[in-house]
């Protein structure tokens, strides 16, 4: 068992601009899932930190990375 909370499912989800969101599924450390949404740049960064290109390759890692992307968002350039 993963001794911190992590990733154990991502799945894609409409996005009210028309771009894609992520769901991200993370479990606690006393079993306990819960779902973070996050948008579309988030979730390229997501797959970026991880360094993989699958949706299904993100479980196992941990929230820090879910957490790090979305606090990437307000420091992230215009581009």
């Amino acid at each position: 068992m993963n001794p911190e909370p992590h990733i154990v499912a991502a799945l894609p989800a409409a996005g009210h601009d028309g771009l894609p969101e992520l769901i991200v599924r993370i479990r606690f450390e006393n079993g306990a899932e819960r779902d973070v949404i996050i948008d579309n740049d988030a979730g390229l960064r997501l797959l970026a930190s991880c360094g993989v290109d699958r949706l299904e390759a993100l479980v196992g890692h941990s929230w820090r990375k879910v957490r790090q992307a979305l606090l990437d968002q307000d420091t992230a350039e215009p581009g």
